[in-house]
């Protein structure tokens, strides 16, 4: 590929497991990338299917490896060590990239501290869109607060803010990216552009609507209180309690989607203790609700059909 100084190498790193049926689709929404400078590495995290076989036939066009299965945020932090890219991203191994993604996002990179994300829609699991993912960004302390994430697939930032921002925390299996987008986003800057530029994902394979660990559903807490408690000077600027409940009622939505639905109404009880009137705000509300109806829709109409 072209190695222009006016196109900085991107490194996509994309960690399968068990994903076969959706790897093809993957691999060739990044060879397709109409920029000119992008290297791409696919890293096997212990798949059981025949993950590999795919990857064999992509020899020379790709880099590859296979390991034992360590999890996505010790998968991606391997990849990006690898990798020699000033710009890092990544892709998970059921999406796609639309073909000028990395394109229209590195327009706008002019710099180290930037965290760059667009717009994205939602398909099933025959690649059918289901509608447009409307992504609102009010900044990073909406983020900190209300619990939100809005970066979807396809994410550009620099190699230097990942080293800054200490990688992706290995002990967080359900969490990883938030948590790394709330401690690197105290020293970046988010730019978010209107183009659609990727395809998430919607199935009952997926992390987002499979059933997650009692540890795994309560890392939201684990990590606000992380960050709030590295960072002393964050409670100065933003409200903990309005974090911690939020937390919490993230946490009460993956118990109850896991069938503990016991240690989902301690979560919501815990989000009133800990965070007050601010357990009750609009945003936490509609993520109770808009939580349950997902799942119900996902995991047992779409299922049925």
């Amino acid at each position: 590929m072209n190695n222009s100084r006016s196109y900085p190498l991107v490194s996509i790193i994309t960690p399968a497991y068990n994903q076969a049926e959706f790897l093809v689709a993957t691999i060739q929404s990044v060879l397709s990338q109409s920029y000119p400078n992008i290297e791409y590495i696919v890293l096997d995290d212990g798949s059981t299917d025949h993950t590999q076989d795919i990857l064999k036939k992509y020899d020379g066009k790709i880099r590859w490896e296979s390991h034992e299965n360590m999890g996505q945020a010790k998968t991606l932090n391997r990849g990006w060590e690898m990798s020699k890219g000033e710009v890092l991203s990544y892709l998970s191994s059921d999406d796609l990239l639309d073909e000028h993604a990395i394109r229209n996002l590195m327009e706008k990179y002019v710099g180290d501290s930037l965290i760059i994300f667009g717009a994205y829609r939602l398909i099933d699991q025959t690649g059918q869109k289901i509608k447009t993912k409307k992504t609102i960004f009010h900044g990073y302390k909406d983020m900190v607060h209300n619990f939100n994430c809005p970066i979807g697939p396809g994410a550009v930032f620099s190699r230097d803010l990942f080293l800054d921002s200490g990688g992706w925390n290995q002990n967080f299996r359900q969490i990883p990216d938030y948590d790394f987008w709330i401690r690197a986003g105290r020293h970046a800057k988010f730019i978010k552009i209107d183009e659609e530029i990727a395809s998430f994902r919607v199935h009952t394979g997926s992390q987002t609507f499979a059933s997650s660990t009692a540890n795994k559903s309560d890392e939201s807490i684990v990590c606000i209180n992380q960050l709030f408690d590295k960072s002393e000077d964050l409670e100065i600027k933003f409200n903990k309690k309005m974090s911690l409940a939020s937390a919490y009622v993230y946490s009460s939505c993956l118990h109850f989607r896991s069938g503990r639905y016991i240690e989902s109404i301690e979560r919501l009880i815990q989000s009133i203790l800990y965070g007050g009137y601010y357990a009750f705000s609009l945003r936490n509300v509609t993520r109770f609700f808009g939580s349950f109806y997902s799942i119900f829709k996902y995991k047992y109409i779409e299922k049925n059909k």
